[in-house]
């Protein structure tokens, strides 16, 4: 059943998501302790106007996407939070190679798949994994506080880039609960684009998609 206007459900099911269906992974070790996880994105989007009109004839992306996670994690089992996301310092300036970080996101799974629990990483399964591709840290901070004693640490992360995809590289989007097509009038190249394909805003690009993929 769904609600008359807004098309969302209201079902005997849990439709919202929640951050226990969340886990966190560097190098393919789980971190733990972590108290929030907020990746961010910016797109700079510029208007383009013309002399005579009162308003833009068009919006366009003039800059690359900009894409960092902010953390927060207690300092737990003796592991400060570059080490326990696998980095062998304390010191931001001494890293000299980016990491990837995936976040497994389960709140998509249905409720008759078992096998979720135990193989995030399987096909077909509903578990939708973000990667975030050649991080840095660009800011560190560590809070020793006398009204709280335990030592919080934060960070902000760097990424190149992003891409998300459910079983081994199946489209997140696919068609599902409000039903979201990709199609021939552009969806496949957003499609595409968000299963890690980059430099598609050229004009080339975009036609050698539509066209051979």
């Amino acid at each position: 059943m769904a609600y008359l206007y807004t098309g969302s459900t209201n079902e005997a099911n849990m439709a919202t998501g929640l951050s226990t269906q969340v886990i966190i992974e560097v190098n393919n070790q789980p971190v733990g302790a972590i108290q929030s996880f907020k990746p961010q994105q910016q797109r700079a989007i510029s208007g383009v106007a013309e002399v005579g009109t009162d308003g833009f004839i068009e919006k366009i992306p003039h800059k690359a996407t900009e894409i960092k996670i902010e953390i927060q994690r207690v300092m737990f089992d003796r592991l400060r939070l570059p080490a326990a996301f696998a980095r062998q310092f304390v010191n931001i300036s001494a890293q000299r190679v980016p990491f990837d970080v995936r976040l497994f996101d389960k709140g998509n799974v249905l409720p008759d798949n078992a096998e979720a629990d135990g193989d995030v990483g399987a096909s077909n399964t509903g578990v939708i994994s973000h990667v975030y591709k050649n991080c840095w840290f660009t800011n560190f901070s560590t809070t020793y506080s006398a009204s709280d004693y335990i030592v919080m640490e934060s960070a902000t992360i760097s990424c190149e880039f992003v891409r998300s995809f459910q079983g081994q590289n199946q489209s997140v989007i696919d068609g599902g609960l409000r039903g979201i097509i990709p199609d021939s009038s552009g969806g496949n190249i957003e499609l595409l684009a968000d299963l890690g394909r980059r430099g598609s805003l050229d004009a080339a690009g975009l036609n050698q998609i539509l066209n051979f993929q």
